[in-house]
C-alpha cells in the first residue's frame, strides 16, 4: 500500500508517493495552474498511482481550515477558489 502527499503553494504543487516504510517511491511537481487546478492535480495523481494500491492522500496548503467533527473544509485559499468551503473528506 502507498500514500500520496501533496503540498500546494501559489507557485507549484509537489506530489510524493510513499511506500510502506515511508520511503519516497516517486516525486512529481507541477506549476500551480491559474485554471483547472483540480483537473491538473488529478492528472498528476494518476501518473503517481499507476497500478498501485493507495491507502490515503494527505494535502498540505496555506489557509484556514476546519477539522471539526472529523470533516476537512478549506475556508480560504485564493489559488483554489473553487475549493473554498468544500468538504474534502468525511470519516
Amino acid at each position: 500500500m502507498y500514500t500520496i502527499g501533496i503540498d500546494i503553494s501559489g507557485k507549484k504543487i509537489k506530489f510524493g508517493l510513499f511506500g510502506e516504510a515511508n520511503q519516497i517511491a516517486k516525486i512529481e511537481e507541477i506549476k500551480t495552474p491559474s485554471e483547472a487546478v483540480v483537473e491538473s492535480m488529478i492528472d498528476t495523481i494518476k501518473l503517481l498511482i499507476e497500478d498501485r494500491q493507495i491507502q490515503g492522500i494527505g494535502i498540505a496548503t496555506a489557509g484556514k481550515e476546519s477539522s471539526m467533527l472529523q470533516k476537512i473544509v478549506i475556508f480560504h485559499w485564493k489559488q483554489l477558489y473553487s475549493w473554498q468551503r468544500k468538504h474534502l473528506c468525511y470519516q
